[in-house]
């Protein structure tokens, strides 16, 4: 080994040994923060609880990715880059265990390489690994970890191959990219969620590539969804020019992170770029007049999908014609059109039995049928899809909902694939700045805009969303600061009701919120998630919420949802297990698998929530997707934001090329 390699190694001896011998300090590199440990017994049981999860990780896995509980096994789940040290570096210096702290940060410091022939998640690698890294650099101020930060993150920087979107895996060692799904690409999600760690990097190192790449993205899809009413579709292809894959519009999986680091990015920009504040009040806005519904028959609160975002000008080749709410439920319309898409144009072009039917059954003026977008003259072939269109002169909004449900079960909905419904120009036509425009809605399906089904899916992945309308409240950045701490409370409370009102209070991955007053329960379990992951984002909306309300209710519901986690996910063998089926009216089965977020978030947003003192001040601090503490940029990064700008208008004028 060259002389000077070991001198290093020497130094970083000595500094390790000077920090296991010193008592913990009290603070953030850059930022302040009141080191604590457990305040009283609820605090005092999620250590031990962490403790039990850490320790049964350390005696089987130590340095490896993920423990497998029950069989006491490993995994590699993402790319065996030690994945579970780094993601509990911050857990454990603020559940005060800082002993098990400067352990796990001696064998990132010794052990982690991001010089490895594998192929990883550009996503997950930010939020857990370059997220943990940044955030524990922050805590111990130990520079080797914005080392190993800096050259991770210049590993992930070869995800943009063309155009300022990133594909999916990077190979972080020679990268090469590629995808998953490559007819799908990248989602949304992971796009629009490492604006902040990238931003702290550049921050930190003075390197603006970092923050440039995340800006290049927000400028894109930015706009975008300013033009759409706040609401994107969950999949893109990064290969220009860009297009999106799968039109669903959700808070859940593959879209949740996006609208959450609308607001976070632009706090940890030390609430400078507004127009990441912009953005989040418009996505705020469109969630709440778009997705946002109540069950039968307690009134409960959720967010529900949509399936569809296409704009109906791509079927009729016309303009654009936007839903008005209002309009659409109380006030009489000229018309309504039906659009099908049919998996045969034959059948599409032989439309006057369903006419005469829908005329027949809403009491309207003869339909008018034929198929959008060919002219008269244009002969249907066989076996390749059209859209056909049924126009209803003279037809109500409701009775056009009450007609849907006809059109649905008729069996020409079996040969379709999709129904949407438009207005007829020149009625109900809005204007750019409305303050009704829904773009969401936008060929949106009708059953989705009569709200007709019985029931609505909600991934337990959208719980963080009124986590993160309290914080906005808390930080100024919401437009209705009351009306949205009002949905805030109303939406954690169903979110806790997912843990608590399920059979044992353990919650699915996702239910389905009944809308049919007939019925006695509010939800039922999503038939194909019944399974329980432990997830966090209850509980982190429970912690933003007392922050926000100062109410002890939210402290009680998690402490029932930790108790439950205690009594049904814990393993004698050491470790917490995942949940196969939480409805199961036998024994629960487990599953051999403890995720990285029960340490990094779950157990950790249960220890702030039970805090009589907060250790953290949000003014100063924001928390990554993962639950990464991370430092806001202060006063003496003016100098360095200002560089990354320069370098962003650069790139502007050069080209995408010349920002890589």
């Amino acid at each position: 080994m060259p002389c000077g390699h070991l001198v290093l190694r020497a130094v970083h001896v000595a500094l390790l040994l000077h920090e296991l011998q010193a008592k913990p300090t009290t603070g953030f590199a850059n930022v302040n923060v009141e080191i604590v440990g457990p305040q009283n017994e609820r605090q005092e049981s999620v250590v031990k609880a962490f403790l039990h999860a850490w320790n049964a990780y350390k005696a089987s896995c130590w340095g490896e990715d993920q423990l497998r509980p029950i069989s006491q096994t490993c995994n590699q789940e993402f790319g065996g880059l030690g994945v579970q040290i780094i993601d509990a570096l911050d857990s454990l210096w603020l559940l005060g265990l800082h002993e098990d702290y400067y352990e796990a940060e001696r064998w990132v410091l010794w052990n982690f390489s991001s010089d490895l022939d594998v192929s990883v998640s550009v996503f997950e690698t930010v939020i857990r690994v370059l997220g943990g890294l940044l955030s524990a650099y922050g805590l111990s101020g130990q520079e080797q970890l914005l080392v190993h930060a800096t050259q991770l993150g210049q590993r992930l920087l070869r995800a943009w191959r063309e155009g300022p979107v990133p594909h999916e895996l990077v190979n972080l060692k020679n990268g090469q990219t590629s995808f998953k799904e490559p007819e799908l690409g990248s989602s949304l999600a992971e796009v629009g969620t490492i604006q902040s760690e990238f931003t702290l990097l550049s921050a930190l190192t003075g390197d603006a590539s970092f923050h440039v790449r995340g800006t290049q993205v927000m400028d894109l899809l930015g706009p975008i969804l300013v033009e759409h009413g706040g609401l994107l579709p969950i999949m893109l292809k990064p290969q220009p020019p860009m297009h999106w894959t799968n039109e669903r519009v959700t808070l859940g999986g593959r879209g949740d992170s996006f609208y959450e680091y609308l607001l976070k990015q632009w706090l940890i920009s030390n609430r400078t770029e507004e127009k990441y504040k912009n953005w989040y009040q418009v996505s705020v806005n469109g969630i709440r007049r778009a997705f946002v519904g109540q069950s039968r028959p307690s009134n409960f609160t959720f967010v529900r999908e949509v399936r569809t975002w296409e704009s109906i000008s791509q079927l009729v080749q016309s303009d654009r014609w936007l839903w008005d709410p209002d309009n659409l439920t109380t006030e009489e319309s000229p018309g309504l059109a039906f659009f099908f898409q049919f998996h045969d144009a034959q059948i599409a072009s032989n439309l006057s039995e369903l006419g005469q039917e829908a005329s027949s059954s809403s009491g309207s003026a003869d339909a008018a049928t034929g198929l959008s977008g060919q002219g008269s003259a244009s002969e249907p072939s066989h076996g390749s899809p059209a859209w056909a269109y049924i126009l209803m002169p003279s037809l109500s909004a409701n009775t056009a909902c009450v007609l849907m449900e006809l059109l649905l079960s008729h069996r020409w909905a079996e040969a379709s694939k999709m129904m949407t419904i438009v207005l007829p120009p020149p009625y109900h036509q809005l204007s750019a700045n409305s303050q009704h425009r829904i773009d969401a809605m936008i060929g949106g399906q009708l059953q989705d805009l009569c709200w007709s089904r019985e029931e609505f899916k909600m991934d337990h992945l959208s719980c963080f969303f009124p986590g993160v309308l309290a914080l906005g409240v808390l930080t100024g950045a919401a437009a209705q600061p009351a009306e949205e701490l009002r949905l805030a409370q109303d939406l954690t409370e169903s979110c806790a009701r997912m843990w608590l009102d399920s059979p044992r209070g353990l919650a699915p991955e996702s239910v389905l919120w009944n809308r049919a007053p007939q019925r006695s329960r509010d939800f039922r379990a999503t038939p194909k998630d019944t399974h329980c992951s432990l997830r966090p984002e209850a509980v982190e909306s429970l912690w933003y919420l007392y922050l926000a309300t100062g109410d002890r209710k939210y402290q009680d519901w998690g402490w029932a949802i930790f108790q439950a986690i205690e009594a049904f996910a814990r393993l004698d063998s050491g470790g917490y297990s995942s949940i196969e089926d939480v409805t199961a009216e036998t024994e629960l089965l487990h599953r051999d698998e403890m995720q990285t977020f029960l340490l990094s978030e779950t157990f950790k947003y249960l220890f702030l929530l039970f805090g009589d003192r907060q250790p953290l001040d949000l003014n100063k601090t924001v928390l990554n997707t993962e639950g990464h503490p991370l430092p806001v940029l202060g006063a003496w990064q003016q100098r360095i934001r200002g560089q990354m700008a320069d370098a962003v208008s650069s790139c502007k004028r050069v080209g995408t090329r010349g920002c890589i």
